[in-house]
């Protein structure tokens, strides 16, 4: 369990158990703060993550306080341990203090490992507690998924798809009844968008394929 602090991107505590999530000392975590923590994210899904902290802002401009005070917010991701690997960690946190504008500032958060490292989608759930003390959920996105169609265009995703299936040039060109030269074209733009990621794991953590 941690506390946070979003005007000064700190951590203020962390129980002791975070060590043996992370390996990494809270010392380390509590004197580096927030942006540190985000470097060690997956880097298939850093960017992806960081983009979705936007389309989280604008969801909570649309809730009053007390759904404020009420809410809870989920990332899934990969994160770098302390030993090299990569683990899959459920990261919740609910706000606790708020500016005088109604902004969330401090937040109460835990983390959980799952899974056994498979790659799973990085997503985002926003839920809000109502009076009968179960969760609405107001938004859940596999953030890859948005950021991918966001991203590329259809017919770029349909390459991309082909493309990770083993097809060559001609062949998805036969494929999706376009030229050669066109497939050519679209795979040259896709290369500019994905630089130094990986393809088959960008496809599997969108959801695009299995």
């Amino acid at each position: 369990m941690f506390l946070s602090n979003l005007s000064t991107q700190q951590y203020l505590f962390f129980t002791k158990n975070q060590k043996y999530c992370s390996g990494i000392p809270n010392e380390v975590l509590l004197s580096k703060g927030i942006s540190y923590v985000i470097s060690r994210i997956h880097k298939d899904e850093q960017l992806t993550i960081i983009n979705s902290f936007e389309l989280v802002r604008t969801t909570l401009k649309t809730l009053g306080i007390n759904q404020l005070k009420n809410l809870s917010i989920q990332y899934n991701y990969r994160w770098k341990h302390a030993n090299g690997n990569y683990i899959n960690l459920v990261d919740s946190k609910t706000p606790i203090e708020f500016t005088d504008t109604g902004e969330p500032i401090i937040w109460f958060g835990q983390v959980r490992v799952i899974g056994d490292n498979e790659i799973r989608p990085p997503k985002v759930i926003c839920r809000v507690l109502n009076e009968k003390n179960t969760y609405n959920t107001i938004l859940d996105v596999n953030v890859a998924e948005y950021e991918f169609k966001k991203s590329f265009s259809p017919r770029e995703i349909e390459i991309l798809d082909t493309v990770n299936k083993g097809l060559k040039n001609q062949d998805i060109a036969d494929k999706l009844f376009i030229s050669y030269n066109t497939v050519k074209t679209h795979r040259k733009n896709i290369h500019q968008k994905i630089k130094d990621h990986n393809l088959e794991s960008l496809l599997k953590i969108s959801g695009l394929s299995v």
